[in-house]
């Protein structure tokens, strides 16, 4: 005996659940890529610095009409100072700091961030 169904397809909410569940997964990749980021951001050791400022500037941005997204470090009057903290491989750090302090635990997190991206579109679609 055969069963009928019917199905009827909403194209736009189908696109909308899958940007929602791309953005809400990029997202907190990208939180966790800035908290093992965070203890590598190098301290201004310079006299009469904030030793922190720039770890402290950290924070995630989002492009939810693209779908792309990064972790950023420095505000409007410290970003050149953390772009070439992070690039500049001839700089002394104190222990535990390092330029590249984005890159290294991406490079050593990526499988582990795909995987965060993947269970929110896993979640999504059950």
């Amino acid at each position: 005996m055969a069963t009928d169904y019917k199905l009827t397809w909403h194209e736009g909410r189908a696109y909308a659940m899958v940007d929602e569940a791309g953005e809400a997964g990029l997202r907190d990749a990208l939180e966790y890529l800035l908290k093992v980021s965070r203890p590598l951001v190098p301290l201004d050791t310079r006299p009469g610095r904030d030793q922190v400022v720039l770890m402290n500037t950290g924070r995630v941005v989002i492009d939810p009409e693209h779908g792309v997204g990064g972790v950023v470090y420095g505000d409007e009057s410290t970003k050149d100072y953390a772009k070439r903290q992070h690039e500049d491989l001839t700089f002394r750090h104190a222990p535990g700091r390092q330029a590249k302090f984005l890159e290294a635990p991406f490079e050593a997190n990526k499988t582990l961030m795909l995987a965060i991206i993947a269970a929110h579109y896993r979640r999504r679609f059950r």
